[in-house]
């Protein structure tokens, strides 16, 4: 497959993969990484491939986060907890990075994909039907209501917690850590994922941003920046406004669950293919 072929490929499954993680709130990572891992993982190692997902999943998650700040779905505390306890958790990420080789962090990856396909299982079919706003409220300086159009309350104490694993998630497998954010919050914030895709988004800014400014001598390559980040980070705001527009439409929040769990292990049975 040519360069031009690769690059509509990647365009529209950019398109798809960023509206279902939009939709979601997990940000797309558990797709991008798998999914160029296949169509450009001989040309590019897996640090690169990593970055571009990164790249991906912050665009998504930007835009995402500036759209519902609009609307005043965001909580602003939850962003400055998120920089404090995912920034040092980069780091430590970063320096796992230099303790695993390649192979390794694809078994990572695998796992870690198995792993988020059963909490979401878990978080439909077990945890659903637990919430904060079935509880009488709670005076406690760290329970305070989701934002100012939502009054249902969200202990601040789980998010630092969230924050460092995704923080660790993203600098070593470039997912983003959507894909424990969500389940997370779902299990124990006790939240619908209406209600925890704003946070999951804002948590995969931030995490995000910091990795890629730890690695930033990758937007130097030309062929990366020019040929992926730019057309496909077009892709990614154009799915996600779209994307952001259309959620009210989708009431039946399990079909896009087992889609991504469908979508997820398609994937993981072609990479473990691909070791074997």
């Amino acid at each position: 497959m040519g360069m031009v072929e690769t690059i509509v490929l990647l365009f529209f499954l950019t398109l798809l993969i960023s509206f279902l993680g939009s939709l979601s709130g997990v940000g797309g990572g558990i797709l991008y990484v798998p999914l160029l891992l296949l169509v450009v993982g001989d040309y590019y190692g897996i640090d690169q491939i990593k970055f571009i997902s990164t790249f991906l999943v912050f665009t998504s998650a930007l835009f995402n986060v500036l759209l519902e700040a609009y609307k005043k779905n965001i909580n602003y505390w939850i962003i400055l907890l998120a920089i404090i306890f995912a920034t040092p958790a980069i780091f430590l990420g970063q320096y796992l990075n230099t303790v695993f080789n390649a192979l390794i962090i694809k078994i990572i990856i695998i796992v870690f994909l198995g792993i988020v396909t059963l909490l979401l299982l878990l978080s439909e079919y077990v945890f659903k039907q637990k919430t904060y706003s079935k509880k009488p409220p709670q005076n406690k300086f760290w329970i305070v209501p989701l934002n100012k159009n939502d009054q249902t309350q969200i202990n601040l104490l789980i998010i630092p917690v969230v924050a460092f694993c995704s923080g660790i998630i993203t600098a070593l497998t470039g997912m983003g850590g959507g894909p424990v954010i969500m389940p997370a919050l779902i299990l124990l914030c006790y939240l619908n994922m209406k209600q925890a895709t704003p946070i999951s988004h804002t948590i995969i800014m931030v995490s995000s941003f910091v990795s890629l400014m730890l690695n930033y001598q990758t937007f130097t390559n030309q062929t990366i920046t020019l040929n992926y980040l730019l057309p496909l980070s077009v892709a990614a705001i154009g799915s996600t406004t779209l994307a952001f527009v259309l959620k009210k439409h989708f009431h039946k929040e399990i079909y896009i669950k087992w889609l991504l769990i469908i979508l997820i292990w398609a994937s993981i049975i072609k990479m473990i293919v691909d070791i074997v």
